[in-house]
């Protein structure tokens, strides 16, 4: 059994001199902090923490490897560990030189929960995805921060240039619209329908990513 033991390694952004504040998860702002691949304290943390014993357990262990695979027992708050994993990772994030912390759920309900119990925290989120029944969310939607923020000078050019592509793909389907229908005099050209839809598709996911981006800089 032994031979099939696979060790996982420390987290690659682990870094000399980095420690995460477990501050968020100790009542009456108590002080303590942990850095990967020292020999942590539990014996100290497991009383102090607001987190039942297990999902404590979790949340350091997840913090010290590269994978982590949590079971969440009925009772044990285990949703606390790991929007605790994303706290600490996120308050760490100049420290270790991270990027944005991406959180991916299999039901749109199991995310805005995570989300939601982010909310009380100075973290900047942006929801991808849906629409979100959350009202706590709505100010977090990427379509939203996307038309309330301040655009610059480059930011609206852009915007201009990515309009006129699809609207010039949009009268491409109107012209396309109207062949079908037999009131186009220019019945001898054709359209290929699928690369028109493919067309639009990536230039909406490429302004997405463009305007999501901005938000993590």
């Amino acid at each position: 059994m032994k031979d099939n033991l696979v060790t996982i390694p420390t987290p690659a952004y682990a870094r000399t001199g980095l420690r995460f504040d477990l501050t968020d998860v100790l009542p009456d702002l108590q002080s303590m902090s942990f850095a990967v691949g020292e020999d942590f304290d539990r014996a100290r943390f497991y009383p102090s923490t607001i987190l039942d014993v297990s999902p404590a357990d979790a949340l350091v262990h997840s913090l010290q490897h590269a994978v982590a695979l949590i079971h969440e027992p009925s009772g044990t708050r285990g949703s606390f560990a790991v929007s605790g994993i994303v706290r600490m990772l996120a308050k760490a994030k100049l420290s270790a030189d991270l990027g944005p912390v991406v959180c991916v759920s299999d039901t749109k309900h199991a995310l805005d929960q995570l989300l939601e119990r982010l909310s009380g925290y100075k973290l900047r989120v942006v929801r991808v995805g849906s629409r979100s029944r959350s009202e706590i969310l709505d100010a977090w939607n990427l379509k939203r921060l996307v038309h309330d923020k301040e655009l610059s000078k480059t930011d609206l050019t852009e915007r201009v240039l990515f309009d006129r592509m699809i609207m010039q793909d949009l009268q491409s389907i109107g012209f396309l619209v109207q062949q079908i229908r037999g009131q186009s005099d220019s019945s001898s050209d054709t359209i290929d329908v699928d690369s028109i839809q493919d067309s639009i598709a990536a230039r909406l996911l490429e302004r997405d990513i463009s305007a999501s981006s901005r938000f993590f800089e």
